[in-house]
């Protein structure tokens, strides 16, 4: 099954704290580690790597939500293109921002 470009996203998988919805709202050195454009939750983005016309510049992710842990940020997202997939990009606080852990 894949899901609709206009689709709703998928619930956060996190309850009990605040998140982040908004691609504006998740810390600044977060968003600069993204390496992609990402759609905010609910907007459209390219769920498959079969763009029909006019599709072709929206982005290949979507934020479902951030949230702050003890020892960082964790960024939940879809991801379009070639394999649609749910995942977690998780960051790491460090002095001067976060990071991705890789």
């Amino acid at each position: 099954m894949i899901a609709a470009a206009y689709g709703p996203a998928p619930m956060c998988g996190v309850s009990g704290r605040p998140v982040s919805t908004n691609i504006r709202e998740l810390p600044i050195s977060v968003r600069q580690a993204l390496r992609h454009r990402v759609a905010d939750r609910g907007q459209p983005f390219n769920v498959s790597d079969a763009l029909p016309s006019g599709q072709e510049r929206r982005p290949f992710m979507r934020l479902i939500c951030g949230y702050s842990t003890p020892e960082g940020y964790i960024v939940e997202r879809e991801q379009g293109g070639r394999g649609y997939n749910i995942g977690k990009i998780v960051f790491v606080k460090t002095d001067t921002g976060y990071v991705e852990r890789r």
